[in-house]
This record gives structure tokens, sequence and C-alpha cells, in this order.
């Protein structure tokens, strides 16, 4: 995530992980939130921002991703963070 130079902003991400349970229906097991600010007049440089999850439970079955923000002049228009290649990554042994 970015935000420009001239109006800082907040960026939320967060991930869920779900299961199937008994009765065939998926329930969230673990979700996690990650929140970065960016002050008015910041350098305007990337940031990484990622959720890790490991040692997931047994019948995880779903993954949900969710990004957005805000920017912190409330000014009209698209003045909020930047967002650039979400992805989504399942590494096995």
């Amino acid at each position: 995530m970015a935000a420009r130079e001239d109006c800082g902003c907040e960026y939320q991400l967060s991930a869920a992980l779900g299961v199937v349970d008994e009765d065939g229906l998926i329930s969230d097991v673990d979700e996690r939130k990650e929140t970065v600010e960016k002050p008015q007049w910041s350098d305007g440089q990337w940031q990484k921002v990622e959720i890790v999850f490991s040692d997931y439970p047994k019948g995880t079955r779903e993954v949900v991703l969710r990004g957005g923000g805000k920017d912190s002049q409330f000014w009209n228009g698209h003045y909020g963070p930047k967002m650039a290649k979400a992805s989504i990554m399942v590494v096995f042994d």
C-alpha cells in the first residue's frame, strides 16, 4: 500500500480462514487484521502489508481476503490508500 504525499490515509487488511463443520457448513476459525496509517506529507513509498497463517486446522477450506481504507482529510474523490498486487499464496511442504 502507499499514500499520496499530500494526503494521509489509513489502510486495513483482514484475512479469515474457514473450516467445514460436521453439518458441512463453513465457519470462520481464525480472523486477523492489520491497520497501517500514513501521515500527510509522508514519502509516498510502497509498503508491504501481509498476514501469514501457519499451523491452521485440518478441514480449512476457505480464505477470505479484504482490503480497504480512507484518506485522513475526508476529501471528495479518490484520495485514500493505493493498493496493488493482492494475492493469496498456499505453500505445501
